[in-house]
């Protein structure tokens, strides 16, 4: 056991907030997530943490209820590590 790492995360995902007609045609959408990670290490035992944002955008193109085209680009994506505490 010594020497092995045990991690927990924990996300959530906002729903996507879209606009569409009839549910035909061009959909456009932006959702949000974001996770909280931590890590620790046995043996000299070592933890740290991260938080991550997830920001996309898209759009589904639907008709009749066949999807024919769909776009999605990460508008923004940001990481941020808490410092790492180790006991000596």
């Amino acid at each position: 056991m010594f020497g092995q790492s045990v991690s927990a995360g924990f996300g959530v995902a906002f729903p996507r907030v879209s606009i569409s007609i009839f549910e035909q045609g061009l959909i456009p959408y932006i959702g949000v997530g974001m996770a909280v990670n931590s890590s620790l290490t046995w043996g000299s035992v070592c933890k740290s943490t991260s938080i991550q944002l997830v920001v996309n955008r898209g759009s589904d193109l639907t008709v009749l209820g066949v999807e024919l085209a769909t776009a999605k680009t990460t508008l923004a994506e940001e990481t941020r590590r808490g410092g790492e505490a180790c006991a000596t």
